[in-house]
């Protein structure tokens, strides 16, 4: 596997891939992208390792990845670029609907970013002009939403009394769970087992053309979202 870490859904999904590789028979070996290490060199050390096929995720320039593996099956998780590569992907639109179920609301997008401190930034954008307040909030991610809501919160704005707030990923941390956020699962078991399997597939001689894998994302509610006052706001 390759991959690149950049928030706490890939610590879930990495956990998950290992256990779906073991239960299928295989040792997993890891090879990390940095700033410094590219996606080329990680798979090439893999390709030397003279491993079955590859698994890449989190990490960007998938379309290289079917050059760099060589003669090896390869197989990307969560990108919708396959780059010649079998694609495991959730639905992620399907989850964005699931959370919004609104009609005839103005809607905007605020850029931010997948950690808690980007919630926070923009929350604080937010908090600058409160008449401004949007009435709902989804977030790129559930360390987003997290830091979007105890800043919200710090700054005696209710949640979800006044603003309502859905995360995405449904990020298994500690934290997360303590704040009960409302948020779009992505199954992370089900998605390992389905990329270790596609894997396998191709291992014992698949040679179909490559196959997108998309899976169904749920919303789970918590306590981040409720009723909401209707506030006029502009786009």
């Amino acid at each position: 596997m390759v991959f690149e870490s950049r928030d706490d859904h890939h610590v879930d999904l990495l956990d998950a891939v290992y256990r779906a590789a073991e239960e299928q028979g295989f040792e997993l070996l890891l090879r990390a992208t940095t700033s410094r290490r590219s996606q080329e060199q990680a798979v090439a050390t893999l390709v030397g390792a003279r491993v079955l096929g590859i698994v890449n995720f989190g990490a960007r320039r998938t379309p290289r990845l079917r050059t760099a593996a060589q003669d090896l099956p390869p197989a990307v998780i969560g990108s919708h670029d396959s780059g010649g590569a079998d694609v495991v992907r959730s639905d992620e639109a399907a989850g964005v609907r699931a959370a919004v179920e609104a009609r005839g609301l103005a809607d905007r997008t605020l850029a931010g970013g997948f950690s808690y401190l980007a919630g926070t930034q923009v929350a604080q954008r937010l908090l600058d002009s409160p008449a401004d307040l949007p009435t709902a909030v989804i977030a790129a991610d559930d360390p987003c939403a997290a830091g979007f809501v105890t800043t919200l919160r710090s700054a005696g704005i209710e949640v979800p009394g006044r603003v309502s707030v859905v995360g995405f990923d449904g990020t298994r941390g500690e934290a997360i769970r303590r704040l009960d956020l409302t948020t779009v699962l992505q199954d992370v078991d089900v998605l390992a087992d389905q990329v270790v399997r596609a894997l396998s597939d191709r291992a014992e001689g698949d040679t179909a053309p490559p196959r997108e894998h998309v899976l169904p994302v749920s919303l789970v509610v918590g306590s981040t979202t409720g009723p909401t006052a209707i506030v006029g706001w502009s786009s």
